[in-house]
């Protein structure tokens, strides 16, 4: 469907709203350089090269003889030890003679494979009788099998895992080039809602929204704000929207569906934005727009919890990594069967909570809840989406589901069921 099709339709399919976010989204190119012990998580915004080969000298894989390979089946005399951190130069072993060697330890030219302790016989202080079947290199980890000079470790693009800190700290590499934390601002709206440290009227609600958005930017690596809280007139919300400068990203929730009170779509059209859709097919969910004013991208959520929450999650998190230049910015899926039979009601696509383990999904509660609770984020680790058609789920169907705060695929994937 084309992008022009879609915005006079108003109503964009699932999928092709995920494409569009992605497509659609922009990298800041804004770079920082932090330490290694604050990198966890960030994107990685040079190549790195190896720089020292991996590993970077012959070394023992295990504790245990070096020996020559002619003397298999053989009794051979011990001549010295070898410690890591020990210099191998002047350690010269002879056919019939051997060296205990540590992990980790330099392998001496001479030496022309490892036998570890537990694999000798008869061992005592003046030497051993070898097993028979010697293979040359046995144990031995060589300079530069894993890496050498030159191979490219880590692009542009990846995001630092722990394994990859300890790749670039194997590197001698302490300070890093990262993409700038995205900034964003949360803003809530409606006049129904105060904040967790006021007193609630019996008409009213605490604003869940913003304490929950403001954690997931946070598990995203994000550096975000919370602005303030728009009363539900026209003219206070186009004020707010006119003063949010130098964010990257605006996401806020509410005010964009057709009750008669919400302004937020509106007061952002007149404060310059461009549209790339409005509205999707999505239950729930179908009041979410993304867009661009200026440089800064706008990523407006629906009002209820569980909304706003479980569509952060399909189009925040893979928003959020395009902006920071991530190479991996689709969802990723798992296959996993059905536990239990349940119902759909059909209209729009569902996108529906679960606890997927051991192979299994589980839907949360029966698929008995609304889009105005928490508790299913709460209760479950994940998520399927089906069609509009779909009005059951079987037992024991074979589903794609989507792991809550998994890690992003660098390829598209349709995970629709």
């Amino acid at each position: 469907m084309e992008k022009k099709d879609m915005q006079k339709n108003q109503l964009t399919d699932f999928m092709d709203a995920l494409k569009l976010v992605v497509e659609e989204g922009r990298c800041i190119n804004k770079t920082e350089s932090v330490p290694l012990f604050e990198a966890v998580g960030r994107v990685l915004a040079e190549d790195i090269a190896c720089q020292k080969p991996l590993p970077a000298f012959n070394n023992s894989a295990m504790d245990g003889y070096g020996v020559k390979i002619c003397d298999a089946g053989k009794r051979v005399k011990l001549k010295t030890s070898v410690f890591a951190g020990e210099s191998p130069e002047n350690v010269v072993i002879e056919p019939g003679e051997c060296i205990k060697i540590m992990t980790g330890a330099p392998v001496p030219p001479s030496v022309e494979a490892i036998v570890p302790f537990e694999n000798a016989l008869g061992a005592d202080d003046d030497g051993v009788l070898l097993p028979e079947g010697l293979k040359n290199c046995a144990n031995i980890r060589l300079r530069g099998e894993e890496a050498d000079i030159g191979k490219l470790l880590l692009k542009k693009g990846d995001k630092l895992t722990p394994g990859a800190i300890g790749m670039l700290a194997g590197q001698g590499i302490f300070v890093v080039k990262v993409s700038a934390k995205i900034r964003v601002a949360v803003v809530s709206s409606g006049d129904e809602i105060v904040e967790p440290w006021q007193r609630a009227g019996e008409f009213q609600i605490y604003n869940s929204n913003a304490s929950t958005l403001m954690a997931l930017c946070k598990e995203q690596g994000c550096e975000p704000s919370y602005v303030r809280l728009v009363s539900d007139t026209y003219e206070a919300t186009v004020d707010m929207i006119s003063s949010l400068k130098g964010y990257d990203l605006i996401l806020t929730t509410g005010g964009i569906s057709m009750g008669e009170a919400d302004y937020i779509g509106r007061a952002f059209m007149e404060c310059g934005l461009k549209t790339v859709f409005k509205k999707i097919n999505l239950k729930p969910g179908k009041p979410t727009m993304f867009g661009y004013m200026g440089d800064t991208a706008v990523l407006a959520l629906p009002g209820n919890p569980l909304s706003a929450v479980a569509n952060f999650y399909v189009f925040g998190v893979s928003l959020i990594a395009k902006m920071s230049g991530a190479s991996a910015c689709w969802p990723s899926f798992v296959s996993a069967k059905n536990k239990t039979e349940f119902s759909i009601k059909t209209s729009r696509a569902n996108l529906i909570m679960g606890v997927c383990q051991n192979g299994e999904f589980e839907v949360y509660d029966n698929n008995k809840y609304n889009s105005g609770m928490l508790s299913p984020v709460v209760g479950s680790n994940s998520f399927i989406v089906t069609t509009e058609e779909t009005s059951v789920v079987k037992a024991e169907e074979e589903l794609k589901v989507v792991m809550l705060a998994s890690a992003l695929s660098d390829e598209f994937h349709n995970f629709l069921k």
